[in-house]
This record gives structure tokens, sequence and C-alpha cells, in this order.
């Protein structure tokens, strides 16, 4: 049982992280909710997802991570700066954690073929966020859950801080007042959201960032494996109330830490990132020239055979470099 929560600590905790790193274009701070031109209220759910349910005879399933930028707890409509889809298989102990770009011009559910920005899903609410990347990826997507970035910093402190590895010495020129050193460094909230945040101080920028962010990752599940961690859990998602809601059902977690999870077998933990090319197109939201990354069609193509493989009960191994964002 220790495992499976662990597991899904640490997914919870990638929303966070990532949320945290998220940074909207001055296009968009200008772009509230209020502001869309092409929303309707027809188009937008009038009803929570309902999610397939998953039995322990059927134990694959996809769950959309949704980072929101949001300071103002979870509103429903908000920019989704984080889209991760989690393809869990308890059979084969497999998960991948695919990571879509915010700004990847892609059409909406609800666009009619039209391409917008990932990010725009939220504002018409996590179903739209759910359909897309299902309809992008052809996968079926079962759950969601879905994080304001408020309790980032109160959730690394509750873990007692992490350690990370920094590939370079840098200062943060993104949030003044952080330094960190070439190896590992002991950070505490505040300087792990500036350091996941980081790109201006790297020549190859968002790449750098992206790793720096996976670094954190990494340094959260050590903490999250440690047994210290492990049996103080409850405190750490106390740090996490107000800050998150799923769609993921209790007894499925509960069914399956019974009846599976008495082994001492290693879960298998592999993430990739979808890549592309930044341009500037129109956006089905804003109906204007906006800064948008075009998909790479070969790293869509390989995603969606390690989605299918995961599903399907196939052992993957972690995705080549030219894969990562």
């Amino acid at each position: 049982m220790k495992k499976i929560m662990t597991i899904f600590l640490a997914l919870a905790l990638c929303v966070t992280l990532f949320a945290g790193c998220g940074e909207s274009t001055e296009d968009e701070t200008a772009l509230g909710p209020g502001e869309i031109v092409a929303m309707d209220p027809s188009e937008a759910p009038s009803e929570e997802p309902s999610p397939t349910p998953v039995t322990i005879s059927n134990t694959a399933f996809v769950v959309y991570i949704s980072g929101i930028d949001s300071r103002e707890g979870l509103v429903d409509s908000s920019t989704s700066d984080v889209n991760i889809l989690a393809a869990v298989n308890t059979d084969t102990r497999q998960v991948l954690l695919l990571t879509t770009p915010r700004d990847y011009y892609i059409p909406l559910s609800i666009s009619d073929g039209q391409r917008d920005k990932l990010t725009h899903a939220g504002f018409y609410g996590v179903q739209v966020g759910m359909d897309s990347l299902s309809m992008y990826y052809e996968v079926p997507v079962d759950y969601y859950f879905r994080l304001d970035f408020e309790g980032f910093v109160e959730f690394i402190d509750a873990l007692g801080g992490v350690t990370v590895w920094s590939d370079y010495a840098f200062t943060s020129k993104n949030v003044e007042g952080y330094t960190y050193v070439a190896g590992e460094n002991e950070l505490d909230g505040e300087s792990a959201l500036a350091f996941c945040r980081e790109r201006y101080a790297f020549q190859d920028g968002d790449i750098q960032r992206g790793r720096n962010q996976l670094a954190v990752l990494r340094g959260i599940i050590d903490k999250l494996m440690s047994p210290a961690v492990l049996t103080g859990y409850q405190g750490i998602l106390d740090a996490m109330d107000g800050n998150f809601e799923t769609s993921i059902p209790a007894g499925l977690m509960a069914e399956i830490a019974l009846t599976q999870l008495d082994s001492d077998e290693d879960w298998n933990i592999c993430s990739a990132s979808v890549n592309g090319t930044g341009a500037m197109a129109v956006t089905y939201t804003q109906k204007v020239e906006a800064s948008v990354v075009i998909p790479d069609e070969n790293s869509v193509a390989e995603a969606k055979v390690l989605l299918s493989d995961v599903l399907n009960g196939e052992i993957i191994t972690q995705p080549d470099p030219e894969l990562l964002g």
C-alpha cells in the first residue's frame, strides 16, 4: 500500500511542480476567462466528467493531470499550464508520465478541427482538456487529477525539503536571491520553486528548465520513498488540502492496494515529453496570431506507441532522450 501511495503522491507532486513552473505569456495575461471570444456556454461541459469505471480485471487506465495557473484556488476556468497523461498498468507495474507542452498547437475537442494552444483547454473546463488529449493521442482518458500551484511550497516544506542535483552552478534570474551549486543542493519549498522555474540563466533556456524540473521530481520521489515520509504521509496530504481535486475513486486505490501490492516488486516509472517548434499562428480561442509550438509528429507518433504499450501490457524502457523535452 505504501508503494501505491508513493506513486500517486509522486504524480500529484509532478503537477504541483510543473504548475509552479508555468509562465503566462504577455498576450495571455490580458486574456481573462470573461474575454474568451470563442467561448459559448453551450460548449462548456454542463456536469462533472463521467470516468470509465476501472476494476481489477481492467487495471490499465490513464489519468489526466492538470496544473492550472491560478492563485485563487481551484477556479473552474483557468489556463492549464501543466498537461500530463499518466498511463498506469497495475498488472505489469508500469507507469508512463507523458508531458505535452502548454503551447502545443492542436485541435481542441470543442473547436471543430481548429487548432489552439493546449493551455486554453482549461478555459473550457477539465473535461475539454481530457477529451482533447484523448482525441490527440488516440487513447481513452479515464480520470483527472487537477491542482493549482499554491500548495507547492507547503508540500516541499512538509517533506522536510528535497535534495536536487543541478547540472550547472547558476544564480536565478527569474526570482532574485537564489544561487545553486553544480551537484547536490538541499532545497526548501521556495528555493525548489525558483530552481524549477528558471530558464533565463541557461543558454538552452526551456530545455534546461525541463531537465531541472525532472531533477526536482526525482528529488521528490526519493524523499517520498524514505521511511520517515512514508510513515507520515497523512501530514503531507494535509499540506495539499484545498489545492487539488480528482475524479479517481478512493475505492480504486484501496482495491488495487489490497489485491496487488503484497509483492516487493518495483514499479517501472518512465517519463517523456513530445517535441515541437516555436511559431506564430492564429488560435481558436484568441482569433489572432499568438506564440505556439508546432508539434513534431515523429515524437507524437512515438508517444502514442508508448501509451499503447503500457495500456496493452508491454514492458517499456525509458525513452531515448531525443523524445524528452
